[in-house]
């Protein structure tokens, strides 16, 4: 990526469980200072309704949407 001068963003998508701090932290240690991570709202209680959810860890459309919005407005803030 960096040599394609392409911003890498990892993302962290929600499932219907806790969010895993650990991992986190591990997956943070691993990104070098011109990587991006992206983490859902985990305020957010659609994140926690199941009809929201296909299964554990697949959004139906709608949470998808919802997803989708969050990254966005994260891709346009780092953009600036």
């Amino acid at each position: 990526c960096k040599s394609n001068n392409i911003d890498l963003i990892c993302v962290i998508p929600p499932n219907f469980f806790e969010l895993n701090r650990s991992f986190v932290k591990r997956f943070k240690s691993l990104l070098t200072k011109e990587n991006k991570l992206f983490i859902y709202d985990t305020l957010n209680p659609i994140y926690k309704d199941e009809k929201y959810f296909y299964d554990s860890s697949h959004l139906y459309t709608n949470g998808a949407e919802i997803l989708t919005s969050e990254i966005s407005g994260f891709i346009k803030r780092n953009n600036k």
